[in-house]
């Protein structure tokens, strides 16, 4: 069995010892200032793709914004949660509450949990559908999908992600652990409860999942997953930079949530400084040559993979 990494190695001939990248913005949409950082820093290189949050107030931007520059390296972020207090977006299906997709003044929930214990399976797959239409009818050139804090990656909805995927012809982004790629906070939080036989139950069943799925070729089965580091102010560079110098042979998705000062400090005061500071990381020249220097990676973007598999 051929793994998504041994394809790609292939293809680009190179060494079984490299580390691939995918260097990934998260919540494109979700703000001017996310679009913002997403058409700047692509031309800086070190972020190299990205995805777009359909349901979010700055969406359209962001389809106008790719149409008018084809470079730009975009997928679908599924989204079903807004979890922000004051800033909030609906499902795109319309906010009828019979649906279980939103709280009682009409917007997503705020968390995963919360949609996995009130929405249904079909609302939830019309709701995705109709995310991907709107971008498709856009005309853009999508490269990908994947999903907004793992919510259509849950046990739950997962089946719906991995049908959708093969019925429209997109890349998806599959986690090869289930508990690295959620988890950083929710299985922690889980297992915090008490419940790490839920989770290693989740595990074993998504294990063999993942054997399936590295014959399907509409999935991307990644090896390992990492996300912004989510720190204190000033901290998160150093921490970016510990991530990137313990990569692990293999193909790795970095999830990094790059934005633009202005409104992300009142949309996310207690947090908004993180996403500031990877946009000015992502610009720093030193940064950026120190980057070059990692041994033995190879960033690589989520169009040019789809290019040599798809």
């Amino acid at each position: 069995m051929t793994t998504t990494y041994e394809k790609i190695i292939e293809k680009l001939d190179l060494g079984k010892e490299k580390k691939l990248l995918v260097v990934h913005q998260d919540d494109i949409g979700m703000c001017h200032g996310a679009n913002k950082a997403f058409k700047e820093l692509s031309s800086y290189g070190f972020v190299n793709c990205g995805s777009l949050m359909v349901p979010c107030p700055w969406s359209l931007e962001t389809l106008e914004m790719c149409k008018s520059d084809a470079n730009l390296d975009i997928g679908i972020h599924l989204t079903l949660t807004s979890e922000y207090n004051f800033y909030k977006w609906r499902p795109n299906s319309g906010p009828n509450s019979d649906t279980g997709l939103v709280d009682k003044n009409g917007f997503f929930w705020p968390t995963v949990p919360e949609v996995e214990k009130n929405a249904s399976q079909d609302s939830v797959e019309k709701e995705l559908r109709t995310q991907i239409e709107i971008v498709l009818n856009s005309g853009i050139n999508i490269s990908h999908m994947d999903c907004h804090m793992g919510t259509a990656l849950s046990p739950k909805f997962q089946d719906i992600y991995l049908k959708l995927c093969k019925e429209y012809n997109i890349p998806g982004i599959f986690p090869r652990s289930y508990s690295e790629f959620n988890l950083a906070a929710q299985a922690n939080e889980i297992k915090n409860k008490g419940l790490d036989a839920t989770i290693d139950a989740e595990e074993n069943v998504h294990q063999k999942k993942v054997e399936t799925l590295e014959m399907n070729e509409n999935m991307l089965v990644f090896d390992h997953f990492a996300m912004s580091p989510f720190a204190k102010i000033n901290e998160n560079a150093k921490l970016i930079k510990d991530i990137l110098s313990n990569l692990k042979t293999g193909l790795t998705y970095l999830a990094l949530h790059p934005n633009a000062p202005g409104e992300i400090k009142i949309i996310d005061p207690e947090q908004g400084h993180i996403r500031t500071e990877e946009y000015d990381l992502f610009k720093n020249s030193e940064f950026l040559d120190w980057v070059k220097t990692i041994e033995n990676l190879h960033c690589i973007s989520m169009r040019e993979i789809k290019s040599l598999i798809f």
